[in-house]
């Protein structure tokens, strides 16, 4: 057997499937299996392992034999998809001499199985005692990262399918309550993966049905424990898509050598593994490199950055992965910019990622004239053992030494000195950077396409990837990727004919054929003529009539700012500004390298991790905008990986800060070690909207730098455990104002004592403040009860001490009411 003729489609489809039977065997009575199928239920002698004692252990394989039966009875398979190898190898993982002449690629998946558990072996479920295979729910991996923060708490996940809603991704605390309703769970839940797998029979080719299997397992095994013998904190899925990753490795890297004996492939100190990672760098710069945000279009333009940028990663994972001829499960991660590619250690790993590396950088330069850089590192070679337990260390130690060396060679390939760009037509009136491709004054190449992307997206139901030319060839309309790749967006049917390189993707929907991908595709947009009675767009009825909004349009920056207003008794008040929020996780580094105990890391639970905050970011915070209406002006420029950037009113965008600190700690089960620091940064509308990012980051930065778990608001710094009291004491004092309990100008001469209190430390001089305020207080509020009432509200008793931190968050609420009462 040689490189050329392993066959990797059949490989990674076992690794995927080779422990669907746990499902399948949890959702039945083990004594149904000789009615459902008898075949495999007398299987046994030949893929169960046995006991001393003669007894028949491990025999979930059979059930996985029940199903690649029904899978070739009911669905099918593409003619250049052997699914009669790949169900021999899933069932004999832990037997592999019972593939007969497969033994050695049936050792490549039991191998994998073993690597992806992150231990030898494992004892089967039914010999453990006091084991309850079919009443244990999922830990919840995020809760249970532990960094010395706290206590990590018990939560467990619901068994269902993989949703955004708050309902399905939120783990629960009551263990016991979720275990009895297991059985009747996996029995529903198994009835609708089989119904969804008949969609399978629009695959066209082997790879499309090896990626749609993927993109079924996802959706319903995210929530089904692997092991639940062991800490059930590892899902099916992660399992399974590792699996599936090490086994193709495995398979390739030993039968480039000729040979795939089973003794040369359970060598754990074999070089048989790479790892390439693609990291993307200045996309923030990227992102905000605009003339003026006022321009015509920008709105989209920016929203289409954003998106296309995760294009260009995906492109150069797809690209890497077509040239290895690897498929789609190798992929480990990809978010928030970067993606991991587990590769074998074969002669053609260094020259094809060289090679990808070159045209990347030569396209980078041309189009994004070196703003944009993508650091493609490949790993010195990595052995089976540096996997398991408290050596997967070394591996993540061999990517960070391969990034840092990609970064310090950026661009490398491109002919170093000044880029020769020519501006016949003056810069455009975009980015104000790219040459104008349309004359004075119009846009260049890339912007052009970027607005038309901005357009098309909220219509898309399939992303198609996939070899530009070919992609043109069928009408597709692709957008230019890296390293000759395109990306269609439809919103249409398919093409008949999908070719074997074409990753296609199906937006937000649950389309059984194809990988489901989350994006954020709504935009604020115009209803009807909603604007015309409120009075915050009273200007806009002046404007000339080509100037107006209409239905279905695009709102401006301008116009969401003014949607910050309020109108009270047919009066507008308030300022009219934009809020940046930027959020993302903190000590990320930590929680990968020393969240889970040394001895059980794994690149399962890696995966585990990286895709559960990815999927917070990019599926559960769009379902939390679109499903409230107070953030429907909300920009999402970016959202993925571990990280954010929205922009929008800044009332409403002070609002989802909140909403959003909340989720997250309901998502990580209130794990005190997996927190969130954002900042609330307002700006006006007309501002630079580039500047204003990197004063976010500024802003981020102070919050981390106070303690992290904090949010920055108005310039100030304080615990997300007092946001909701901030926004309480704003909401008062506004009320009082309208009550006219309370001045103005008295709400703002509070900023000042806050001031005075804090500088009072080390100026003794002013501790009057507190003299002061007292004064202030008996002139302006003639109540005794309405003054111990405004007290209490800034953290102060009747004697003027302060009560806990309550006064860190007055400057904050203070800001906050101020700009709500602004006219």
């Amino acid at each position: 057997m040689t490189s050329e003729t392993v066959p990797v489609l059949e490989v990674a489809l076992a690794g995927l499937v080779h422990d669907v039977g746990k499902f399948m065997q949890r959702a039945h009575k083990e004594a149904e299996l000789g009615t459902l199928a008898p075949h495999s239920a007398e299987a046994e002698g030949t893929y169960c392992p046995v006991t001393p004692d003669g007894r028949y252990t491990h025999r979930h394989v059979l059930w996985t034999d029940a199903f690649c039966d029904w899978l070739k009875a009911e669905v099918g398979a593409p003619p250049d998809l052997d699914l009669g190898l790949a169900q021999r190898l899933a069932v004999s993982h832990h037997r592999p001499d019972g593939s007969g002449a497969h033994e050695g690629l049936a050792a490549c998946i039991a191998e994998g199985d073993r690597l992806s558990a992150g231990m030898d072996r494992r004892a089967a479920e039914e010999d453990a005692k006091g084991h309850r295979a079919r009443n244990q729910p999922l830990r919840s991996p995020l809760a249970a990262v532990a960094l010395g923060r706290g206590e990590s708490p018990q939560r467990f996940h619901r068994l269902d399918e993989l949703r955004p809603d708050t309902e399905g991704l939120y783990p629960v605390g009551d263990e016991e309550a979720l275990a009895k309703g297991l059985p009747e769970a996996y029995a529903r839940l198994w009835e609708r993966f089989l119904a969804e797998a008949k969609g399978l029979r629009r695959s066209a080719t082997g790879r499309h049905f090896v990626e749609g299997v993927q993109g079924l397992l996802e959706r319903f095994t995210w929530a089904i424990p692997s092991s639940t013998v062991d800490l059930p904190d590892i899902s099916l899925y992660d399992h399974s898509h590792t699996t599936a990753a090490f086994a193709t490795c495995l398979a390739a890297y030993h039968g480039s050598g000729g040979g795939m004996d089973p003794a040369r492939v359970r060598d754990r100190e074999a070089p048989a593994f790479r790892m390439v990672v693609g990291d993307l760098s200045g996309i923030q710069r990227t992102l905000f490199t605009l003339a003026s945000q006022g321009a015509k279009g920008v709105p989209k333009v920016l929203r289409a950055r954003s998106f296309l940028l995760g294009a260009v990663v995906d492109a150069v994972a797809q690209a890497v992965l077509g040239r290895l001829g690897l498929p789609w499960p190798c992929r480990i991660q990809s978010a928030g910019g970067r993606f991991w590619i587990l590769a074998p250690n074969t002669e053609a790993v260094d020259e094809t990622v060289n090679a990808v590396a070159r045209e990347v950088n030569a396209w980078l330069a041309r189009r994004y004239l070196g703003e944009l850089g993508l650091n493609l590192a490949l790993t010195e070679p990595l052995r089976p053992a540096q996997f398991v337990g408290e050596r997967f260390a070394e591996v993540l130690d061999a990517v960070g030494r391969a990034v840092d060396e990609a970064k310090a060679r950026p661009l490398r390939g491109v002919p170093t000195g000044p880029l020769d760009v020519a501006y016949p037509h003056g810069p455009c009136s975009v980015c104000d950077q790219r040459p104008s491709a349309e004359g004075e004054g119009g846009r260049c190449g890339p912007c052009t396409e970027e607005e038309r992307v901005g357009r098309k997206l909220p219509a898309a139901r399939y992303l198609v990837f996939g070899p530009e030319k070919e992609l043109d060839g069928a009408g597709l309309q692709p957008v230019s990727l890296p390293a000759g790749m395109g990306l269609a967006l439809v919103d249409r049917s398919l093409p008949r004919e999908t070719p074997a390189g074409w990753r296609i993707e199906a937006v937000n929907d649950e389309d059984p054929a194809y990988p489901r991908r989350f994006v954020a595709t709504s935009v604020p947009s115009w209803e009807g003529d909603e604007w015309r009675d409120d009075p915050r767009y009273a200007d806009l009825a002046a404007a000339p009539p080509d100037e107006r909004p209409r239905p279905g349009a695009v709102k401006t920056f301008a116009h969401l700012a003014r949607a910050a207003r309020e109108v009270r008794d047919g009066a507008v008040r308030g300022r009219a500004l934009l809020a940046i929020l930027k959020a993302d996780v903190d000590y990320l580094g930590f929680v990968f390298a020393r969240g889970v105990p040394k001895e059980r890391q794994s690149l399962s639970r890696y995966a585990a991790l990286s895709r559960g905050l990815d999927v917070f970011f990019t599926a559960h915070l769009p379902w939390l905008i679109e499903n409230d209406e107070t953030f429907a002006s909300t920009y999402t420029v970016y959202a993925g990986g571990d990280d954010l950037l929205l922009v929008g009113p800044w009332r409403q965008m002070a609002q989802l800060a909140g909403r959003l600190a909340e989720a997250f700690r309901a998502y990580v089960g209130e794990n005190p070690n997996l927190t969130l620091s954002a900042a609330v940064y307002p700006l006006s509308p007309d501002a630079s909207l580039a500047r204003a990012a990197v004063e976010a980051d500024e802003a981020l930065d102070e919050a981390k730098e106070g303690g992290r778990d904090r949010v920055w608001l108005f310039g100030h710094v304080f615990r997300w455990a007092e946001y909701p009291k901030a926004r309480e004491t704003a909401d008062m004092l506004v009320r009082w104002v309208d009550q006219k309990l309370l001045t103005r100008g008295f709400v703002r001469r509070l900023l000042e004592y806050s001031r005075r209190r804090k500088r009072a430390s080390t100026h003794p001089a002013e501790a009057v403040w507190r003299a002061h305020l007292a004064y202030d207080l008996k002139r302006n509020v003639k109540n005794p009860e309405d003054r111990a009432t405004v007290l209490e509200l800034v953290g102060l008793g009747p004697d003027l001490r302060s009560r806990g931190d309550a006064l860190e968050m007055l400057p904050a609420a203070v800001q906050w009411a101020l700009n709500r009462l602004r006219t």
